[in-house]
């Protein structure tokens, strides 16, 4: 199915997701995690119940995330006016937070191959 997200990308989702029902969102939260998956909140917990051996991977990718997005908030504070974009990062409900707060803040996001400029509406 073209532009459907690859197993890594809805693996990481899920993980994301993940930890905020099972830490709390203690690392990093992010109010927008499960809802963007789209999955039940059933379907999610079985994955962590049957997939164990990903408890590691799921708090590396939170604390990856909150790193980003601590870095972001400082770039933002130190008024800086480009942020370069990789990833998934445009789900992320802090990045979205940023991006509201300062109109003029461009983040520059590879798209099929090229770079697309998106600044806030």
């Amino acid at each position: 199915m073209q532009n459907a997200p690859s197993l890594t990308a809805k693996t990481a989702a899920l993980l994301r997701a993940a930890h905020q029902l099972m830490e709390g969102g203690t690392i990093y939260p992010d109010s927008l995690a499960v809802s963007i998956l789209g999955e039940d909140l059933d379907v999610i917990s079985g994955f962590v119940r049957k997939h164990p051996e990903l408890d590691r991977l799921r708090l590396f990718i939170v604390a990856r995330s909150r790193f980003a997005e601590d870095c972001i908030a400082g770039a933002v504070a130190a008024q800086t006016r480009v942020v370069p974009q990789t990833g998934a990062a445009a789900t992320d409900a802090y990045a979205q937070a940023f991006l509201k707060q300062d109109r003029g803040l461009w983040r520059l996001s590879p798209i099929g191959g090229s770079l697309l400029c998106r600044t806030t509406p």
